[in-house]
């Protein structure tokens, strides 16, 4: 069904009833707009620059692909396991990660602006100038309820109007973290937290 190179191909509503494999190291070029590839195994794929907006990738694996500036607007990854997974520059606004599995991922310079990350796995994630709220108004921020970010890189990220009830940020690297706004932040919060 889906080859190692796919290229200059728009697919929109496509279905995938079972669980589908990707040759590691398979490239796309392509635009899969609110697609249901729900359980897909992308793992080591290069999706660089993709358009997935509003696609469900609910449980899909992309373990150590490369994502980085893909459109992932409004898009359900829920249960995915994004580990290892290079995210640099993506859209994520909207996104549900919800349960998600992104530990050790690289989302640096990601746009992450309402995005659902409840308990998810944010397990030394570098999230280095990513931000959850860049809109004018101040409207945005992101729910991490439950999320762990420990050992995370959160340098010169933008945690505004953030829900951080209950989230793990032990041992994160916070210079110029931004919190302003940000709920559920308490003493506990940043145990063995440094900012260098």
């Amino acid at each position: 069904f889906l080859t190692n190179y796919i290229t200059d191909a728009t697919v929109s509503n496509i279905v995938v009833n079972e669980v589908v494999s990707i040759e590691t190291n398979a490239v796309f070029s392509t635009n899969i707009i609110e697609g249901v590839l729900s359980g897909i195994d992308l793992s080591g794929a290069d999706l660089s620059g993709v358009n997935f907006n509003e696609a469900i990738f609910s449980n899909a694996i992309f373990r150590n692909a490369i994502l980085s500036n893909v459109n992932f607007f409004a898009a359900d990854l829920s249960g995915a396991d994004l580990s290892g997974a290079d995210l640099s520059g993506a859209d994520l606004a909207l996104a549900n990660l919800n349960n998600a599995n992104l530990s050790n991922a690289d989302l640096s310079d990601a746009l992450l602006n309402d995005i659902m990350l409840s308990n998810a796995d944010l397990r030394n994630a570098d999230l280095t100038d990513a931000t959850f709220d860049f809109d004018e108004d101040g409207s945005g921020g992101g729910n991490l309820m439950n999320a762990d970010l420990t050992g995370a890189i959160l340098s010169d990220a933008n945690f505004q109007n953030v829900d951080l009830t209950d989230a793990i940020l032990h041992n994160t690297r916070t210079n110029g973290l931004n919190l302003d706004g940000a709920t559920g932040v308490t003493a506990n919060s940043f145990i063995g937290a440094t900012t260098n």
